[in-house]
């Protein structure tokens, strides 16, 4: 008659451990080649497109005048506002408006709290202190 062995617990531990690192390795691996994917796009008006990717950039391209949006103060419900980019305002790092845009759109960037950098074309005509003065950063 074959006896089989019983597995030493310290053995098992080892290998259970081992298995559980490969697994967190690959799920590191997966999130690290999907960082830059885009999460979110639109347009807005006729002419002109939004995109926002993971790493934190929204980017506005097309031609033409960047409609204006509205944004509330709630002491009950927080910040509410019309921009399509709403969900991502805190994690928004970068705005990047590129083509031949003309005007940036009031309270378009408004309360994006986390900006470190902004690309404007050279298209842009109006002044657009007013339509930034609440990003921060």
């Amino acid at each position: 008659m074959t006896r089989i062995k019983e597995w030493n617990p310290v053995i098992f531990m080892y290998f259970l451990t081992m298995i559980l690192l490969l697994i967190g390795i690959l799920q590191n691996i997966t999130l690290m080649e999907t960082k830059a994917e885009t999460v979110k796009s639109g347009i807005m008006g006729e002419n002109l497109t939004w995109q926002y990717s993971s790493d934190g950039t929204l980017t506005i391209s097309g031609n033409g005048s960047m409609p204006d949006y509205t944004i509330e103060a709630n002491y009950y419900t927080g910040i509410t506002t019309d921009v399509p980019w709403a969900n991502y305002l805190e994690d928004i790092t970068k705005i990047v408006v590129s083509g031949n845009i003309d005007n940036v759109g009031k309270c378009a960037f408004s309360d994006c709290v986390s900006i470190k950098q902004v690309s404007l074309p050279g298209s842009i005509k109006k002044s657009v202190k007013q339509h930034l003065r609440d990003v921060q950063g």
